[in-house]
């Protein structure tokens, strides 16, 4: 944890409300930014993110000196969102049972790096509950598979299946645009 931080960690722990309004406004950008990838809409993403500040400030005490208090924040927003989702109901339960991987489509990692990351982002938030937790977690959080499992309460082998769907359903919904660049 950097210095400054671990000032605000301090008074955050004191609960002292200029401390945690700092706090507040230092991370709420990319906290609302990664809630937004979880949910459909804005005012959702708000809403994930006020919550996971509130269980923050309440839980400030569990965090370590040595810990990142980058890494717990998104932690928390992350288990947050997966939290509202069940919560709406819009928690999909999909696994690999009934079909095989063999079908989906190869994607090269490098294929949409000229499309604009708003487009990417929008096609993130319109793929299935389910799909775009996993993908999240797995491709821009840096999730495991085992971990991602574990958060979700299914096996590995869906988390792949989930995420190759995800990957599909983006290559889809993205390739025209590359074609048009």
């Amino acid at each position: 944890m950097k210095p400054e931080e671990s000032h605000l960690v301090k008074a955050c722990r004191r609960k002292d409300r200029r401390a945690q309004k700092e706090l507040y406004e230092l991370f709420a950008p990319s906290m609302f930014t990664l809630c937004l990838r979880y949910t459909h809409t804005d005012e959702d993403a708000m809403d994930v993110m006020h919550d996971g500040f509130i269980k923050a400030f309440d839980n400030i005490d569990q965090l370590r000196s040595g810990d990142s208090l980058t890494a717990w924040m998104k932690s928390i927003m992350v288990n947050t969102a997966i939290s509202h989702l069940r919560r709406e109901k819009r928690y999909v339960d999909v696994d690999i049972a009934d079909e095989s991987l063999s079908h989906f489509t190869a994607y090269d990692d490098n294929a949409f790096d000229e499309i604009d990351i708003e487009l990417i982002m929008k096609a993130i938030r319109q793929l299935p509950t389910r799909q775009r937790v996993v993908f999240n977690m797995v491709e821009l959080e840096g999730y495991t598979y085992e971990e991602v499992a574990e958060q979700l309460g299914i096996t590995s082998s869906a988390v792949r299946s989930n995420l190759m769907r995800a990957k599909r359903l983006l290559v889809e919904q993205l390739a025209p645009l590359k074609l048009n660049n």
